[in-house]
């Protein structure tokens, strides 16, 4: 009997991946005693926010997940170029779900939690991984959340890890951290000005930034 796979999936548009996500990606994996991360750059944005080429974001991300602990998908970039079809997490998680007998653990930061109810059948979700959201230490999450997000949560939360490698589905626990304050706009308009950017990401996407001549 083949032993059960816990794969977190961390989704985001990563342009360009930076040290938070990584800290992120870092702290799921260990904390959860997770097989591996799978890291998913959007496709097209279902926000119809502008990316940097495909290319350079999966590049980046691939440069930056060396470790065997961490892995890239161009699952929604390739579904983006086929079918021209915004990138929707709840597509993506019930195509790997009925592909696979993991048990898969969707990773959301704070800022993407308390935009949840924004994306396209949200709420439907849970019915193909567990929802692992990571908490700032010291914050609190409840300001920052509508009611509707606050009482999905509670309808869902799970108690302990246990549980949640028990079903393949359907929970929502809270992993606290100490948070990496980093956004892509900030890399963006330091880049611009030729601001230092080191302290923002690994120095290795540092250089692939500069390579490339890429936020200029």
């Amino acid at each position: 009997m083949s032993k059960k796979k816990f794969i977190g999936l961390f989704g985001g548009a990563f342009d360009p991946v930076h040290r938070a996500h990584i800290a992120i990606a870092e702290n799921v994996y260990k904390f959860l005693a997770l097989d591996k991360i799978i890291f998913i750059p959007t496709g097209i944005s279902p926000f119809n926010k502008n990316f940097t080429n495909h290319n350079h974001r999966i590049a980046m991300l691939k440069l930056a997940c060396l470790n065997k602990k961490f892995e890239v998908s161009d699952i929604e970039i390739l579904k983006s170029f086929t079918s021209k079809e915004k990138s929707y997490t709840v597509n993506t998680l019930k195509k790997l779900f009925n592909t696979s007998d993991a048990t898969y653990f969707f990773i959301l930061g704070t800022d993407a939690l308390s935009r949840l109810s924004d994306w396209y059948k949200w709420t439907e979700i849970i019915k193909y991984s567990h929802i692992i959201f990571v908490e700032r230490q010291g914050s609190l999450l409840k300001d920052s959340l509508s009611k509707e997000i606050i009482d999905f949560i509670k309808q869902h939360k799970a108690n302990n890890i246990a549980d949640l490698k028990e079903k393949r589905s359907g929970l929502i626990y809270q992993v606290k951290m100490n948070f990496m304050n980093i956004s892509s706009s900030e890399i963006v308009d330091k880049n611009i000005n030729k601001s230092s950017i080191t302290d923002l990401v690994p120095e290795v996407i540092e250089r692939y930034i500069k390579k490339h001549q890429l936020y200029l």
